[in-house]
Parts: C-alpha cells; sequence; structure tokens
C-alpha cells in the first residue's frame, strides 16, 4: 500500500471514504472501484477497498476489534491471534521482563499485548506502514 494512501486514510475524508469502502467491500470489485472513485481519487480509492477487504479477512482472527485495526496483507497473514498474544505477554509478565524487542513479521499485535503488561517494547520494521498499522486502531 502507497503510504501517502494509507496516511490520506487517516484522515476525517479517508474514514469517510474506508466507511463507504466497508460497505461495498463484498460487491464486484469494480464496480466497487467506481462508486468509491466518485468521492476520491483512484489511489485513495484503492487504498480503502483493500483496507475495507483485509478488516473482513481479519475478522475470523480479530473479531469485532478488526474493524478498528489497519492491515498489510503480510501482516494480517503474520499477525499474533489476541489470545496467543495475551497468552504469551502474561508469561512475560511471571518472569518479570521489563524490555523486549519484537522482531517478528505481523502488524505489532503481540508486542501491543505486552506493552498492556507494562513491558516497554519496541519493534523495527522495513515496511513503513507496518508501523502505523496493529496497535494504531482508532
Amino acid at each position: 500500500m502507497d503510504l501517502d494512501a494509507f496516511r490520506w486514510l487517516l484522515t476525517d475524508d479517508g474514514q469517510a471514504l474506508l466507511a463507504r469502502a466497508e460497505e461495498h467491500a463484498g460487491d464486484d470489485p469494480l464496480a466497487a472501484q467506481t462508486r468509491l472513485r466518485e468521492q476520491a481519487t483512484p489511489e485513495q480509492a484503492a487504498a480503502a477497498l483493500t483496507q475495507a477487504t483485509l478488516r473482513r479477512r481479519a475478522e475470523p482472527k480479530f473479531g469485532d476489534l478488526a474493524t478498528r485495526l489497519y492491515f498489510t496483507p503480510d501482516g494480517l497473514e503474520q499477525a499474533t491471534r489476541p489470545a496467543v498474544a495475551r497468552h504469551r505477554a502474561a508469561r512475560l509478565q511471571a518472569f518479570a521482563a521489563t524490555t523486549l524487542v519484537d522482531l517478528g513479521c505481523g502488524i505489532g499485535w503481540a508486542s501491543c499485548a505486552r506493552a498492556s503488561t507494562s513491558t516497554q517494547c519496541g519493534w523495527p520494521s522495513p515496511r513503513p506502514t507496518s508501523r502505523h498499522s496493529g496497535c494504531r486502531a482508532r
């Protein structure tokens, strides 16, 4: 996903288009793109529809929370399920871990769970959109 289009999705106009894209995510892709392009550029429409589609794919893994998260295709495939992330975070807390560097490939969900246990977390990411997804739920 183009980083500028992704950042645009975080704006009020982007959020409005994303909400509209979520209404059309199950439609024929060409028809959905055509409808969204009435309000936005082709890149913005593609970003919104891609995100809406990824959110639908994320529902089995993240439940209702999926509609508040941002994904890349690779990040979603590699993302840790919330129950697993909480379990691992509890294990680290039991061992009194205070610092963790997450070198995983997902959206940073495991780090979010660990951060909720007061463990200081950090995760480098070679893909800028990965740094903006996951924990950055709106």
